[in-house]
């Protein structure tokens, strides 16, 4: 008999980074795993902040645990409450959007980075004037914000 795991009671708050590529175009994303269970996407880089952590150290410390390169959180982006499934579960996320730079300037360079964190997973260049086809950007809403280098929020 298959064990039915009770539903989270409040949704999780993340803390999410744009980080930019120099030619303007192409914003650093994770790559999504081949599930059947859920179409192709890509997200922004982050993950859930912990208490009494602001939402700038957050992005810090994850893309620090999560690619093992540092970087600063920048300005505010904008904040999304998002409803989602994943894996066959409903998933309900408040995120935190913030600019973010590399320390390392080489970093830039690189096509493609391989994550540290277990399971790892592969952080790629994704371009904004010509996203790949069936391929959806993950927090769902945050695309109006990174469109023409405008990261404004408008509410």
């Amino acid at each position: 008999m298959r064990r039915m795991c009770p539903p989270p009671v409040a949704p999780d708050i993340k803390a999410l980074a744009v980080i930019r590529h120099p030619d303007g175009d192409r914003i650093l994303v994770g790559d999504s795993d081949a599930d059947p269970r859920h179409p192709p996407f890509q997200r922004l880089l982050g993950g859930r902040i912990r208490f009494g952590e602001s939402a700038a150290s957050t992005v810090e410390r994850e893309l620090r645990e999560e690619l093992g390169l540092k970087v600063r959180a920048g300005r505010f982006v904008t904040m999304l409450e998002v409803f989602f499934s994943y894996r066959g579960a409903a998933g309900h996320d408040i995120a935190i959007v913030y600019e973010a730079a590399f320390e390392d300037l080489g970093a830039y360079e690189r096509d493609n980075f391989l994550g540290i964190e277990d399971p790892p997973h592969r952080a790629l260049w994704r371009s904004l004037s010509s996203p790949p086809t069936g391929v959806l950007l993950a927090p769902e809403g945050v695309a109006p914000f990174l469109s023409n280098g405008d990261t404004r929020s408008t509410s």
